[in-house]
């Protein structure tokens, strides 16, 4: 008891709770800021009025990151109030202009409950390649998506990104957060896209998807009842960020993952994938994870 007592003293003093806020140049909040410990998956987002709460080590880093702003790396002890300097937009090869929205074609499925075994809140960026159907349909119209949440109206940003020339994600080509809300349930949400007139580029595009870890996404869970060390009677409840987002089995390898940087996942293991426990799940192993995502063009 002594030595689990230690152990909870020590990790008590090496954590604490840091409070801040984001704002640009101006002085203005800067809400959803992506707020990640520097090479780890821990993070929140800031709130509508840039504010931001987070148990997090006093030696680490903070990365915070925003659409339309410059990436910032600040120490926790310095991240009470963090200014973020807006970025200026080169759109390069990507062209936008209006479409002519008479044929369309959808590249992907839509995604059924039944299909989807795994779920996760991790953002995540998956390239769609410039193919013919792309070069006869250049225009994105729609982006379709298989959420899962425990509440109505959980907001999720949705991004829009061009593709480096090492086949990474690159430069935003939404200039500001595009916020979507997700009903309760299980289901394929669409995004209607075409008010930004896209043109796919010859590199491809990607479509990324940032869960917002904030108050108003939270879901509260009651836990069991425990006895403290006065002996009164608790409750352990919990709480998780909704909504999440639907995985499947891929032998391509095209999405990317956000912890800092845009970085790449291995093929996903499982322990025992011929079990009776795994027999749902073992579809999964030795295969990539590839975001439920489908989208539709136009010309």
């Amino acid at each position: 008891m002594k030595v689990i007592l230690f152990f909870f003293l020590l990790s008590f003093c090496s954590f604490s709770q840091t409070k801040g806020v984001v704002k640009d140049e101006a002085g203005n909040p800067i809400p959803f800021v992506s707020i990640l410990v520097e090479n780890e998956t821990i993070g929140v987002s800031s709130e509508e009025d840039g504010s931001f709460s987070i148990a997090v080590d006093a030696s680490k880093n903070l990365v915070f990151s925003a659409v339309g702003y410059e990436t910032k790396t600040v120490k926790v002890t310095e991240a009470k109030n963090v200014q973020l300097p807006k970025k200026v937009f080169e759109l390069g090869e990507v062209v936008i202009s209006p479409a002519k929205k008479q044929k369309t074609v959808k590249i992907g499925d839509d995604y059924g409950r039944g299909e989807i075994r795994y779920y996760s809140q991790q953002t995540t960026a998956k390239h769609f390649a410039y193919t013919e159907e792309a070069k006869n349909h250049p225009f994105l119209k729609e982006i379709t998506i298989y959420t899962k949440s425990k509440i109505d109206n959980a907001k999720i940003n949705l991004r829009v990104l061009k593709a480096n020339q090492d086949g990474s994600p690159g430069e935003d080509i939404l200039e500001e957060n595009y916020i979507i809300l997700v009903k309760n349930g299980g289901k394929n949400t669409t995004v209607d896209m075409q008010e930004f007139h896209i043109e796919i580029p010859a590199e491809g595009i990607f479509i990324a998807i940032e869960a917002l870890k904030i108050n108003e996404n939270k879901f509260y869970k009651k836990g069991p009842k425990y006895k403290d060390i006065t002996g009164n009677i608790k409750r352990m409840d919990t709480f998780t960020y909704e909504p999440f987002f639907g995985y499947l089995p891929s032998k391509e390898n095209t999405c990317w993952y956000f912890s800092g940087n845009w970085t790449q996942s291995g093929l996903h293991k499982m322990k025992n994938p011929k079990s009776y426990e795994n027999l749902l799940m073992k579809k999964y192993h030795d295969h990539y994870l590839e975001l439920a995502m489908s989208i539709t063009l136009t010309n």
